[in-house]
């Protein structure tokens, strides 16, 4: 079982020598044999003139970064060596690169050689200094067993610096312990699905975990569970009010059809105009009138 130690302080493998002295991030795995190291991250800055002694420190790749902080220092001028055991080889591959762009990438740069000195030819398919923020794709290889990494700023602009990651490999066959890259390459099996590419074509890296896959599907589906819940309440809470008021119609019609078949709405008094007694006299007022009328014309 692999599992990442934050704020831990570097494994600087100075000649051999264990030197906490600077930041990093560890993948450490327990086994029969002990506490084995198999990938951390370290910074040129705080490191510099140090030699990183890997496999035989059971360290199998390791992730290089300019600075812990958020630029890199002005005026830097580090060097650090990294070796493995022959056979091995060491690749670089680069996740970041953001150094100061000068046309000649001679002020802030990165450079890497093939070998464990600055005299070394640098390693085939890179630019003798690199800079600006093009990142070269895939995985460049020593032709041997050590490489040198410089790294130089001006005093006038900083940036982020780099993001690297360094890889002891030996081409195929691959062992039992070991993990087969898609280019025949074959890297420690611990180094496979650690989030670095370290093959350089992330042929080592893996989809969604299953564990991943079924955390979003419980998410979605209990997503979707609530929204169901919340329209059906709401529904609901909407038809309830609707029949509510339906019913609240209703009972008004009924009470007003009930007033007014019962003659208790909107009725004359019969007490004080009996319909038989309205009539009465209405005709003998018609009768005055008429016998008034004809009285008048004699």
């Amino acid at each position: 079982m692999t599992w990442p130690v934050y704020s831990f302080h570097s494994f600087h493998l100075k000649y051999h020598h264990l030197n906490f002295s600077s930041f990093t991030d560890h993948t450490i795995k327990t086994t029969k044999f002990g506490v084995v190291l198999f990938c951390f991250t370290d910074y040129m800055e705080g490191n510099c003139g140090a030699t990183f002694y890997m496999n035989k420190n059971n360290i199998h790749a390791v992730r290089l970064k300019a600075s812990p902080w958020s630029s890199y220092r002005p005026d830097m001028d580090c060097l650090l060596i990294f070796e493995t055991v022959p056979p091995e080889r060491l690749h670089v591959v680069f996740l970041r690169l953001k150094i100061e762009f000068e046309p000649k990438c001679d002020n802030d740069f990165l450079s890497i050689y093939d070998g464990n000195s600055t005299l070394a030819n640098g390693i085939p398919g890179l630019p003798k200094n690199i800079c600006g923020n093009w990142k070269p794709n895939g995985a460049f290889a020593s032709s041997g067993s050590s490489i040198s990494v410089l790294f130089k700023s001006d005093s006038y602009q900083n940036d982020d610096g780099f993001d690297l990651v360094i890889t002891s490999f030996h081409d195929g066959p691959c062992r039992e312990h070991e993990f087969e890259c898609s280019g025949k390459r074959c890297i420690d099996k611990e180094l496979k699905c650690d989030g670095l590419d370290n093959c350089g074509d992330k042929s080592d890296e893996c989809d969604i975990p299953t564990e991943a896959i079924l955390g979003i599907i419980f998410g979605i589906v209990f997503v979707a569970g609530f929204a169901v819940v919340v329209v059906s309440f709401i529904r609901t809470r909407t038809e309830t009010k609707k029949e509510k008021k339906k019913s609240l119609k209703l009972s008004f019609k009924e009470s007003v059809t009930g007033s007014v078949n019962s003659g208790h709405m909107f009725e004359r008094s019969d007490s004080l105009f009996p319909e038989d007694d309205w009539q009465h006299r209405h005709t003998t007022v018609s009768l005055k009138k008429s016998t008034a009328a004809e009285n008048h014309c004699v």
